[in-house]
């Protein structure tokens, strides 16, 4: 791919245009979360993905107001991408859902909006963002997805949202989605990177000119232990392998650019993660230099099928995909 074609957004199945590279917020809560966003949107990021799960719609509204407010940065001018809860999958819940998440991040529309993923959980009508049953595991409900999906298509109409998607669905529960609905979903979400390249899924997509956007492009380095199975080898660090870090001293880059800077031009969005503001820096400067057939060949040979999130706290819904069909 040729550097100078690699522009910095990717067009929709609707004309919208989603930034390539976004800023990921799972896990970023109150002060830091705050310091993360505002020095995002200072160098330049212009797309924030975050959900009502995470916990930190409030925090990266109040400061993309104060941005607002100083009259350095429109809301036009950002995208936002937030998710439905996975208690709200009721048709009758979505709306409600889609004007809390609005209401914490102080606008008047979402540019993105994602049911989070098939695996719905038990509304109990306190707010409770995960409802455990007596026995301590979470209190699922099999939820009729193409009901919320058309719940979905009734922001998009209402003009509370812009574009809609897909999180953690697998190719059979999307064509069912497409299959169903008078929206062909304009996003899917999902964990992707060198160890796991889901290239299956993404020609799925691309035969429905779907654009996918990749959580965790750096390997999860920060996963918190409840998401990954307990047989995984925590020593096993995609930003330190050694092909990564043999191809990044050769373009004088860090492994992250690298490994995001290979996702792009595999025609993906990304949305790493990071708490640290050099390493936010760090990874939006990918937009200056190409990879070599033979590097793109060599990452292409690091694809092991390993997924870092595991979800397994969802594997007795009667949505979860078994290990042939994740995702």
């Amino acid at each position: 791919m040729q550097l100078t074609s690699l522009l910095r957004r990717l067009v929709l199945n609707n004309g919208a245009k989603m930034p390539r590279i976004g800023v990921g917020t799972y896990l970023l809560l109150g002060d830091q979360c705050q310091e993360v966003i505002e020095r995002a949107i200072a160098i330049g990021y212009r797309h924030i993905d975050t959900a009502w799960s995470y916990e930190n719609e409030k925090a990266i509204g109040s400061t993309i107001h104060d941005i607002e407010h100083r009259g350095n940065i429109g809301r036009k001018q950002l995208y936002i991408t937030s998710k439905l809860g996975r208690t709200f999958f009721h048709p009758r819940d979505v709306k409600y859902a889609v004007e809390e998440s609005l209401d914490n991040l102080q606008t008047t529309y979402l540019d993105m909006y994602l049911i989070h993923s098939p695996w719905g959980m038990k509304n109990h009508g306190d707010g409770n963002r995960k409802p455990l049953k007596e026995d301590g595991t979470y209190d699922c409900e099999a939820y009729d997805l193409n009901a919320t999906w058309r719940a979905m298509e009734e922001a998009v109409k209402d003009g509370h949202v812009k574009s809609i998607g897909l999180s953690n669905f697998t190719t059979k529960q999307i064509q069912m989605i497409v299959d169903n609905g008078k929206i062909v979903p304009q996003n899917v979400q999902f964990e992707c990177h060198a160890y796991y390249q889901q290239n299956s899924l993404r020609k799925f997509c691309s035969d429905y000119n779907i654009v996918c956007t990749a959580y965790s492009p750096l390997g999860a380095p920060g996963i918190p232990d409840s998401h990954q199975a307990k047989s995984h080898n925590k020593d096993l660090q995609l930003l330190e392998d050694d092909i990564v870090i043999t191809i990044a001293t050769k373009y004088n880059r860090s492994p992250a650019q690298i490994l995001l800077r290979f996702l792009l031009e595999k025609n993906l969005a990304v949305i790493p993660k990071t708490s640290s503001l050099q390493r936010l820096e760090e990874n939006i400067c990918v937009f200056d230099f190409e990879l070599e057939k033979e590097d793109v060949t060599l990452l292409e040979s690091l694809d092991r099928g390993l997924r870092f999130f595991m979800f397994e706290h969802y594997k007795d819904h009667p949505y979860f995909p078994n290990k042939n069909e994740f995702f």
